[in-house]
């Protein structure tokens, strides 16, 4: 017993025997419990007694997967039956069919599915149970055990040999069933007794080969091609051998009637071909074209190419006689279509030359031309038409065109007309306006331009009026009186307009000595508005003359723009100024002085406002960015005195917090805690900063008053703390008094800790006390705990010694684990599995590591092993199968050919597979009429299964001397009763 088992609980107790009793003695609710011993504990017995106890379908399942490969361990098997009996319970406390049927599914005991198939009292789930079981004994029981009509019934159509049927027609307890048992015996013994498959076969063969002789000999039609496909569809069906006596003549016979259908649809398609050339001579007589005498042509070589022999002579003659006809036909039809041809087209081009000229007439009309004679010439194309035109299909479409190029010319002519009366109209206006406009500029009061306007009506005057001269001629003195007094108007007007401009001079020049007189000056403010009250009276006074003009407004820009450079200027240094102030603030703003550097911005701001308003696109961006810099600026003071009395908000909360907290622990009894809270919330005050003046001092002394009143009582509790202390002291010294190496350490350790904790809640001592107090308390605590880890090493050398061990038996398992020295590696694997739970325990991860990788050894040499002996079994149920196979080939040759008498040592009843195999030993053992010969095959038949059976390996052993004396008794009937009773190979037989 490890130092470990005294702490752990029983069920990891180093002993199994101790483990497995405290599997049996746990609750079913420690299901995580019993999950991991089931999984995890090194003994078997231990597993399966956690396994019983175990109710969840996943755990079960994963348990069985994992032990499986376990071939010497229950434990797969254990949580198998488990899992049968959970879903067995399950199906029979539920109504519910989805989940019977599910538990079935899962359900892998044939003896537990046949008890469901008696005991569910659903008739699907109890034939899902049934149709489960491959046993043919457990189906025969479930029959006798009233399991009802369709499982009955399902069990019936699942069996096949004829012992299992024999057994349910006479034992079933229902009626039907049974009947339906006899039923299917009947047809498996009607099945066998049908004459032989190859029989039939070959009077079919022979039917066949009679009818297609039949056809080959009659007059072939093209119905032959129908017989001919259904006699090769059967011929196909029965599929006999390139070998059968008849093949060839059935192919022979089938060749020939094939050739001579060829000769057949080849005489057809050349009948076909020559009436259908027939047919299109004939077509061409009725439709003669441009293109049919060369396709005449194309139909007479074809004619010829024709082979004509091919077909009847009757049929030729009468064909060759149409086909001359018809190009006679042709002939004389095609010279009386080139007369008819040639007359229709010289009519056709007397219509055209009409139609040209109707339209020629519609898209050039003659100006010259009236209404009437325009009409004389239409009514002449028309008589010329109707004399000419004959109905036709081409002929109407020219007529709809010549009507549409007459209809044309009419409208054409008509549109003409009035649109020479509508320009007439439009002159006539045109003239009058033009006197009008002549009229309307004598008295007009803006004269400039009107000048150039007139002249650009007289010009107008003598463009228009060719379409009525007479009029014009009429209007004419009115237009000429009108532009005389308009010239003499004008006149008079350029002489008032010099003398205006000559005052305008003089006022403009005044505005010039001002603006220069105030760029010379030194004074900034109000020149601005000055100089543009001086541009807008500028712009009041009217123009001057030509010559002048520019000198003087170029006298006058010049002075003004002086004057804004230097208020421009003026600005920039302003500007700056300002951007330096926010520049320095930036810099160092945390030492801004906001009041003092706001009248600053102030004073900058009033100069700027009374340098005044400059042009736009002078001052526009320079204005805007003094604008944003004193916009920047008084945001910032803004959110500055915003954010300060908000932080001396929050600074109030947490200050008010604080003292809360130091007046809900001024009477705490926990002196240490207590007193290391309160150094750390005055450390908290200090850091916070300050709060709204009106709330500071007050809000000082409430605090100052909590933490004097608790340090004055932990003062006043000193002594007391003092004597509680050196009881500790007192206690630690009395536990660690009689220690000794075998004492339970741990438990020391716990109470030692629990002293620790009580001498942390007790508060402080006198200061001229506190270092010896201390140094008594803890010098034989940490010499305990020294103790303690150095007996803590030596445990984990232990467990690392154990490591070593159980790694050496990992490399021997998994060099094991590949060997296929089944029986001795098993013996040495379970003495490495023995010599595992003998060493003690590793840590607690590793040993869990270590555990797996064993495992998965041991696993992989088991489960290799298990698959070899399940391969070995399979082989040998089948070596058992063909044995059984060649016993019943034994005995059904027996019954063949040995006298009735003779087989007392064989069963009485033959089985359905001896009656299978006696039917076909029947055509190649017996000769009918010569028994010598009948015997000699069936020794020779004899021997070859002798050599058969010698060929197969053995059997499983259980079943080996049954089958071998069954053999052995089988062969003896041939040896012992021979025409001379000869024994040749008898003695040479051998066991196999």
């Amino acid at each position: 017993m490890g130092i470990a088992d005294f702490i752990r609980p029983k069920w990891k107790h180093s002993n199994p025997e101790i483990r497995l009793k405290a599997v049996k003695e746990m609750d079913i609710s420690s299901t995580d419990r019993l999950e991991n011993i089931a999984a995890n504990d090194p003994d078997s017995q231990v597993r399966i007694e956690a396994i019983q106890k175990i109710s969840s379908e996943k755990v079960l399942l994963d348990l069985h997967d994992r032990a499986f490969g376990q071939s010497d361990s229950p434990v797969a098997e254990a949580a198998k039956n488990r899992l049968n009996t959970i879903y067995y319970h399950n199906i029979l406390q539920t109504s519910d069919t989805g989940i019977q049927t599910a538990c079935i599914d899962k359900i892998n005991d044939e003896k537990v599915l046949a008890s469901l198939a008696c005991e569910i009292e659903d008739i699907d789930v109890r034939t899902l149970a049934a149709k489960k079981i491959y046993n043919p004994d457990l189906l025969c029981q479930i029959t006798e055990n009233n399991c009802g009509l369709k499982t009955g019934t399902a069990i019936v159509d699942k069996l096949s040999e004829i012992e299992h049927l024999t057994r349910i027609a006479q034992n079933a307890s229902n009626k039907k069933v049974k009947k339906h048992a006899q039923n299917k015996l009947d047809a498996i013994y009607e099945e066998r007794n049908r004459p032989a498959p190859e029989d039939i076969k070959n009077a079919e063969i022979k039917e066949i080969c009679e009818q297609i002789a039949n056809i080959n000999k009659s007059e072939i039609s093209f119905e032959t091609e129908k017989l001919l496909s259904e006699i090769d569809a059967k011929w196909e069906a029965l599929s006999p051998d390139s070998s059968h006596e008849l093949s060839t003549c059935f192919k022979k016979a089938r060749l020939e009637i094939e050739e001579k259908l060829k000769h057949l649809h080849k005489a057809e398609q050349i009948k076909e071909n020559l009436e259908s050339i027939c047919s299109m001579a004939e077509s061409l007589s009725t439709n003669i074209s441009d293109n049919t005498e060369k396709n005449i042509d194309e139909l007479e070589k074809s004619w010829a190419e024709q082979e004509k022999d091919l077909i009847l002579e009757t049929v030729r003659t009468d064909l060759q006689q149409r086909f001359d006809n018809a190009c006679k036909n042709f002939l004389q039809k095609r010279e009386k279509h080139i007369q008819e041809t040639a007359a229709f087209q010289e009519k056709i081009e007397h219509l055209k030359s009409l139609c040209t000229q109707a339209s020629d007439l519609a898209e050039k009309p003659d100006p010259a031309l009236d209404l009437q004679e325009t009409d004389k010439k239409i009514n002449l194309l028309k008589e010329q038409w109707h004399k000419s035109f004959f109905d036709h299909f081409e002929t109407r479409q020219l007529q709809e065109n010549f009507e549409k190029a007459l209809d044309a010319v009419k409208e054409n002519q008509e549109n003409f007309e009035k649109t020479r009366k509508q320009e007439q109209a439009a002159q006539e206006k045109q003239l009058v306006k033009l006197c009008e406009t002549a009229e309307s500029a004598v008295n007009e009061e803006e004269r400039l331009g009107l000048e150039q306007k007139i002249r650009a009506v007289q010009q107008e005057w003598k463009e228009t009026g060719d379409l009525v001269p007479e009029i014009k001629e009429a209007l004419f003195p009115r237009f000429r009186d009108a532009c005389d007094n308009f010239f003499i108007k004008q006149r008079e007007y350029w002489e008032y307009l010099e003398w205006e401009r000559w005052a305008n001079l003089n006022q403009k020049e005044e505005l010039c000595k001002i603006i220069e007189l105030l760029a010379q000056t030194d004074k900034i403010q109000g020149t601005a508005k000055i100089t543009r009250e001086a541009q807008s009276r500028w712009k009041e006074i009217g123009p001057v003359s030509k010559d002048k003009s520019e000198a003087v407004w170029n006298r006058f820009s010049l002075a003004c723009d002086k004057v804004f450079q230097r208020c421009l200027d003026y600005k920039k240094e302003l500007y700056n100024q300002l951007s330096n102030i926010l520049e320095s603030c930036k810099q160092d703003q945390d030492n801004i002085n906001w009041t003092q550097t706001s009248e600053t911005i102030k004073e900058i701001q009033s100069e700027w406002n009374a340098v005044g308003t400059l042009p736009l696109a002078l001052e526009k961006d320079l204005r805007q960015n003094f604008q944003e810099l004193c916009n920047i600026f008084f945001e910032d003071r803004r959110e500055f005195y915003q954010q300060r009395d908000e932080e001396r908000l929050d600074n109030l909360k947490i200050k008010t917090k604080l003292c809360e907290k130091a007046e809900s622990m001024s009477f705490s009894e926990d002196w240490n805690t207590t007193a290391s809270k309160y150094k750390n919330i005055q450390r908290q005050w200090k850091e916070t900063g300050p709060v709204p003046k009106n709330e500071g001092d007050e809000l000082w002394q409430r605090f100052r008053t909590a933490c004097n009143t608790f340090f004055d009582r932990m003062k006043a509790g000193e002594p007391e703390n003092l004597r509680l202390k050196q009881e500790l002291c007192n206690k630690v010294e009395e536990l660690l008094k009689d220690h000794i190496e075998d004492t339970d350490m741990e438990k020391i350790s716990r109470e030692l800790i629990e002293l620790q904790k009580q001498w942390k809640e007790i508060g402080p001592v006198p200061i001229e006390d506190a270092d010896f107090i201390w140094q008594r308390f803890h010098k034989p605590c940490d010499e305990f705990f020294e103790k303690r880890k150095e007996y803590i090493k030596q445990l984990e050398s232990q467990q690392e010694q154990n490591k070593v061990l159980k790694e050496d038996l990992i490399a021997r398992a998994e060099i094991l684990s590949e060997s296929k020295e089944w029986k001795e590696t098993g013996e040495e694997l379970k003495e490495i599995q023995k010599t595992w739970k003998e060493i003690g325990p590793c840590s607690h991860k590793t040993e869990q590591e270590l555990w797996i990788q064993f495992r998965k050894a041991c696993d992989h040499f088991f489960t290799s092993r298990k698959n070899f002996f399940d391969k070995l079994d399979n082989e040998r149920m089948e070596n058992l199968k063909n044995k059984e196979t060649l016993c019943l080939s034994l005995e059904a040759l027996a019954r063949l050919v040995i006298p009735e008498r003779t087989l007392d040592t064989v069963n009485a009843v033959p089985s359905a597979e001896q009656l299978s195999i006696a039917l076909d030993y029947k055509n190649e053992i017996i000769v009918p009429g010569n028994n010598k010969a009948t015997w000699d095959r069936a020794m020779q038949k004899v021997k070859e299964i002798q050599k058969k059976w010698k060929e197969i390996g053995p059997v499983p052993s259980e079943q080996d001397e049954n089958l071998w004396k069954r053999f052995r008794s089988a062969g003896d009937i041939f040896f012992k009763t021979g025409p001379d009773h000869e024994n040749p190979d008898h003695e040479n037989l051998e066991k196999g």
